[in-house]
């Protein structure tokens, strides 16, 4: 009976992930794929009932990172009674227990194939989208079922970050292909950022095949598979040239734009809308809350960066997190460090911290450490003998 519980939480955690980029209502509401999340949370109760729920050891920092943040909101609130620091805190509750969950059912290793199925079916229904010329933000940047094109980008990019990272513990097939599809899908966004970060995950997914020359027998496989990977993306620049060079070209006018008349560091500032840490930077050492920008003489909200979340939350809390993703991949593949570091550079522009695939993206670095940990165990081994 308790496997049964345990296939359904895989179901509706599986159809969680594949809905999770349909907004079938207002944005910032309940969503059909936050329901199944909901369904395979319950699920997960259920099944501990007796244990009581469990958080991992390497989740502790996480967790005090939320308290934190719950603390920290709930005091401002009773200030400013703005529901703003309810509805962010209720982001960090909802993906803590995404990763709860998500650590759960990874320890069952049949979820790998059906995480890679959903991966792959996601990228395959934003091609569809476009084709069918559904989801236009505006002309030239294309959204697809998500909420905006730099939501898209994020989406697309962390997609096949995880299929880079599933790679290492389970065989994705056709992997350079879906590369090619996430690259040609983020260009459609114009998303600056974005581009960046893909750019970047072809860095890290070149190295997954350095990599991959250690293991025995798939040699002559790997070099045949990455001289495929290069002739397909270079295949692909070809023959949408005007497209792609269009797409560069509009990037960098929009930098240039951006960057006219003003320093690097002004212009980092007004396009993040980072002026609260400029009005209040002692906020940094207790934390500002989340919410409710007005107070600090401008009514746009920060863009969430890296610098937003030490502003909203303080050096401790932060620190707490920093903490938690410094766990989940110190010991990781040098691949996967650099998939890391495609999401450490985009934070500095945009840290998409209410969508659950960020905060999955860390989790399953741990999940890769291990691998690499029982890979050099075994290499010590052999060495040994």
């Amino acid at each position: 009976m308790k496997v049964r519980f345990i296939d359904f939480m895989k179901v509706f955690f599986a159809l969680f992930l594949f809905l999770k980029p349909f907004y079938f209502f207002s944005s910032g509401t309940l969503q059909i794929g936050d329901i199944c999340f909901l369904l395979s949370f319950s699920l997960y109760l259920y099944m501990v009932k007796d244990s009581r729920m469990e958080l991992e050891t390497i989740d502790i920092p996480l967790f005090l990172f939320v308290a934190s943040v719950i603390l920290i909101n709930s005091i401002y609130f009773l200030i400013n009674t703005s529901s703003d620091f309810l509805v962010s805190s209720i982001y960090y509750i909802y993906n803590l227990f995404v990763i709860i969950v998500f650590r759960f059912l990874m320890e069952e290793k049949s979820i790998y194939n059906l995480l890679n199925r959903v991966l792959k079916l996601n990228l395959w229904v934003q091609l569809v989208a476009f084709g069918v010329g559904y989801g236009f933000y505006a002309p030239g940047r294309f959204m697809g079922t998500y909420n905006d094109p730099n939501q898209m980008g994020f989406g697309i990019v962390t997609t096949f970050a995880l299929l880079l990272l599933l790679n290492k513990v389970y065989r994705v097939k056709y992997l350079w292909f879906y590369y090619c599809l996430s690259f040609y899908l983020v260009l459609t966004t114009n998303s600056s950022g974005m581009i960046l970060s893909i750019l970047i995950l072809l860095i890290a997914y070149l190295l997954n095949f350095y990599e991959a020359l250690n293991i025995k027998g798939n040699r002559i496989l790997y070099w045949l598979s990455g001289i495929v990977a290069v002739f397909s993306f270079t295949l692909l620049v070809i023959l949408n040239f005007q497209a792609v060079s269009s797409e560069f070209f509009e990037l960098f006018s929009r930098i240039l734009y951006k960057l006219e008349g003003k320093s690097l560091f002004k212009a980092y500032i007004s396009d993040r809308e980072l002026f609260p840490l400029l009005n209040a930077p002692e906020k940094i050492l207790y934390g500002a809350g989340e919410g409710m920008w007005a107070r600090y003489g401008r009514g746009n909200e920060m863009h969430a960066t890296w610098l937003s979340l030490l502003f909203c939350y303080g050096i401790i809390p932060y620190s707490l997190l920093c903490t938690w993703v410094y766990k989940n991949i110190r010991r990781s593949y040098y691949s996967s460090f650099v998939v890391y570091l495609a999401f450490f550079l985009e934070g500095l522009t945009l840290v998409n911290h209410r969508q659950p695939s960020f905060w999955m993206l860390f989790a399953f670095g741990a999940i890769v450490s291990s691998k690499k940990a029982s890979e050099n165990k075994n290499l010590n081994g052999n060495h040994l003998e």
